[in-house]
Parts: C-alpha cells; sequence; structure tokens
C-alpha cells in the first residue's frame, strides 16, 4: 500500500478450499486495518499490479511450477518472485499459516486473545526480499 491505497492484488484460486478462502478474506481484512486500503480478493492474477497469490493454486496461475509438496499439513512459504508475493502452505491449515506469520512478521500485527489485538498503522507499507520456507 501507499497512501493508504492498495497497490496489489490478493488471489486466491476459484475453487479454493474454506481454509484459503479464509486466508485471502483475513489477509483483506488486516491489510486494510495496516494500511486503511481497500484489497479487493480475486479469481484471477491482476496483469496491471504486484499480486498475493495466496495457496499453491493461485501461485500456479503465474508459476506452473511452484508446489508445496513435502511440507506437511502446517508447513508454510512466503516467497516474493518477481514483483508477487506467494503466501502459501499444506493442506489444511498451512496457507492460513502463512498468511499470519505475513501479517505477524511483516506487518506487525499481534493477537492476544479473541477480541485484543495490536494492529499498527502503516498506510505506506511495502515488502523488500522474501523467502521463508
Amino acid at each position: 500500500a501507499e497512501n493508504g491505497e492498495a497497490k496489489v492484488a490478493i488471489v486466491v484460486d476459484a475453487a479454493a478450499t474454506a481454509a484459503r478462502r479464509f486466508a485471502a478474506d483475513d489477509l483483506a481484512v488486516y491489510l486494510k486495518k495496516v494500511t486503511g486500503g481497500d484489497f479487493k480478493v480475486q479469481f484471477r492474477p491482476a496483469e496491471d499490479r504486484p499480486n498475493i497469490l495466496v495457496g499453491q493454486q493461485a501461485a500456479n496461475m503465474v508459476y506452473p511450477e511452484f508446489t508445496v509438496e513435502g511440507l506437511g499439513s502446517d508447513g508454510i512459504i512466503l516467497r516474493t518472485v518477481d514483483n508477487n508475493l506467494i503466501l502459501a502452505g499444506g493442506e489444511p491449515r498451512g496457507t492460513i499459516y502463512a498468511a499470519n506469520t505475513f501479517l505477524q512478521e511483516y506487518a506487525g500485527c499481534r493477537w492476544w486473545a479473541p477480541r485484543a489485538e495490536t494492529i499498527p498503522k502503516k498506510p505506506t507499507f511495502m515488502v523488500d526480499t522474501i523467502d521463508v520456507a
């Protein structure tokens, strides 16, 4: 985001599991809380701006060779490739964990209890190279 305006698309596959869809929707909600920008979840990668690709299936739309094979159910991958960010993990929970790890480690979000959270305000929020697996 730049000055409170979303500059990326959040992408999840149209046939996403409930867990992958939750990860994408939650990411949009919290990035809005952090930046003030409206992040839209869509089923196709944007061609005119960077994408946050949520789950292996979304990543495969841009990078067909990408895989989460061998991660197990809770493993995660957070990786920048070109101008895109991949947040993916094993099924069923890994992609949720990847999105939450990104929000915690890079956006600074903290959840203390069901209704207790600390969300920083960063109208301009960008990330450099990320490669976590």
